[in-house]
């Protein structure tokens, strides 16, 4: 490990291991990757039924309360979870693996957000699939990020199914494709009944290019600016580490 990278990644959530992995790709720079949880060493992490108990450990989980109740005058028992760790929220989810719809990329778009238009993202999320059901005019193969079919029936889910095609959707086996509207199993971010979280996905092979570092139990600060520029972060672990970019 160095002191000085080109860049430092805040945060080794969903985004952040993305991140590294993208920047990573040139090996002419170093990346740094704090996480203020620690590493996804748990097998609770990978065993998909893990979730049960790993949602609700602090250790893996940041629990966020909500103070305004659902309705008034009922007591304010909510509390929002987020993951902590590498592989952040993608570490503690559902696994279910569901796009957004494409009207609200458009309207995104439409908004200002230039590059976030349905053209832009369809193509994005193909390249980052590696889907169990081949490539389709709507799915991708060949990518980090596996996405499987449920393998489990259930006699109430069926029965849901089957009420959809009683009010005219169709089934379909994939969620995502186009056109979205219909009935049917969600699709999984589970590959040989493991979990496949982002850090799975893509950080871990980032690191193994070797540029990238990655530091666990560091929670990060304060921004370090020289002038209008961010030179660092100021983290707080027990060795004071201090990192820099170069």
């Amino acid at each position: 490990m160095t002191d000085q990278y080109d860049y430092i990644v805040v945060g080794a959530g969903s985004s952040g291991c993305v991140l590294a992995d993208r920047l990573s790709m040139d090996p002419d720079v170093r990346v740094l990757v704090l996480e203020a949880g620690g590493r996804d060493t748990s097998y609770l992490i990978h065993m998909p039924k893990g979730i049960g108990r790993i949602i609700l450990d602090p250790k893996h989980a940041w629990q966020y309360p909500v103070q305004q109740p659902r309705e008034p005058g009922m007591p304010a028992t909510e509390a929002w979870v987020r993951g902590r760790g590498l592989g952040g929220s993608s570490s503690v989810n559902g696994m279910i693996y569901i796009r957004g719809h494409h009207e609200d990329y458009a309207e995104w778009e439409r908004r200002g957000a230039t590059g976030w238009g349905w053209d832009v993202m369809k193509n994005v999320f193909m390249g980052i699939e590696d889907h169990e059901l081949g490539t389709g005019d709507d799915r991708g193969t060949g990518g980090p990020l596996h996405i499987s079919t449920g393998k489990f029936r259930y006699p109430l889910a069926d029965a849901c199914v089957q009420a959809g095609v009683e009010m005219g959707l169709p089934v379909k086996q994939d969620l995502n494709a186009m056109p979205q509207e219909g009935v049917g199993y969600y699709l999984h971010n589970i590959k040989d009944g493991r979990r496949q979280s982002a850090a799975k996905a893509f950080l871990h092979p980032a690191v193994k290019r070797g540029n990238v570092d990655v530091v666990t139990d560091a929670e990060v600060e304060k921004l370090v600016f020289e002038g209008n520029r961010v030179i660092g972060v100021r983290t707080r672990r027990q060795d004071g580490y201090l990192p820099r970019a170069r």
